[in-house]
């Protein structure tokens, strides 16, 4: 990952964050009936960065995304 950049999941596929800062791009089950799903990218980042994580959540799909 780039400072400064942007990084937008393709149709059909979750993004999540890996170690070593990677980006992942997986076929995993729908999640809230989407794919990509902010809720799967949310919890890698929880995972990969714990509490020095920080997201914000500007719109959404249904409950996408809503879970702390």
């Amino acid at each position: 990952m780039c400072p400064g950049q942007v990084y937008v999941a393709p149709d059909d596929a979750h993004m999540k964050v890996g170690p070593g800062e990677t980006i992942l791009l997986t076929q995993d089950e729908l999640e809230n009936g989407l794919r990509p799903s902010v809720s799967q990218l949310f919890r890698s980042i929880a995972t990969v960065y714990g509490r020095n994580a920080v997201g914000v959540l500007l719109t959404g799909m249904g409950k996408d995304g809503s879970r702390n």
